[in-house]
């Protein structure tokens, strides 16, 4: 699927992969998707996810026009987070007998910056980030070192992060607002981009880290060029 363009139609995006839950439907037409309708949901620890009631909203709306393909975000972020988008995502696509496509959040904030070449910062656990600097493995690490791992790249970051890196670092640095379902589907329409269907996670789970539960897909690391 990497190599070829993606079949004109309804495709399904999906992002889990923050505390903001976002579904919407794009009309793709020779490589460009156009937003049909797009429903975003803030998450708070111990709540629901409400992903499958967003994605059965979007479905009854487009009813009776099948779907052509999904597209799901792969992360780094919240490690439930991931999974269940995930999981929503690949049995959609089992169930319809259409293609998934996943495309990694680093990839996201890079498209809506224009700039292949920045560095990325997503977040982590509290006053961590995941970094992703092109030529070097995607790892987690306090955002006290940001300054000194990205070297001479320019840095990007989610917006989560920009007050705690204001306040760690005078380094200049832009903020995207995640998730961003138009951008997500740029990257996904890019064959040298869109990725397969498997998680990217960065570091350990806190299952990993607090109770020493290992984990078969714990740490799955990304190298960029």
């Amino acid at each position: 699927m990497a190599e070829r363009t993606l079949d004109d139609g309804l495709w399904l995006a999906l992002s889990t992969v923050t505390d903001v839950e976002s579904a919407g439907l794009f009309r793709l037409v020779d490589g460009v998707a156009t937003p049909v309708e797009q429903h975003r949901q803030q998450w708070r620890r111990g709540a629901a996810r409400q992903s499958l009631a967003q994605v059965d909203a979007l479905l009854r709306a487009a009813a009776p026009e099948a779907l052509v393909g999904v597209v799901a975000e792969l992360g780094p972020g919240s490690f439930t987070g991931v999974r269940l988008g995930l999981a929503v995502a690949r049995t959609l696509a089992f169930v319809d007998g259409v293609p998934l496509v996943g495309v990694a959040s680093f990839d996201v904030a890079r498209r809506l910056v224009g700039d292949p070449d920045v560095a990325v910062a997503l977040p982590a656990r509290p006053r961590h980030a995941y970094l992703d600097v092109p030529g070097v493995d995607a790892r987690e690490l306090p955002i006290t070192a940001l300054d000194e791992a990205i070297g001479a790249h320019t840095l990007v970051v989610a917006s989560g992060l920009a007050t705690g890196l204001r306040a760690a670092s005078s380094r200049p640095f832009t903020s995207v607002d995640l998730p961003d379902l138009v951008a997500v589907m740029a990257v996904a329409c890019d064959p040298s981009q869109r990725r397969g269907s498997e998680p990217i996670y960065v570091g350990v789970s806190e299952a990993e880290r607090k109770g020493g539960v290992q984990l078969p897909d714990g740490q799955l690391p990304v190298r960029n060029g």
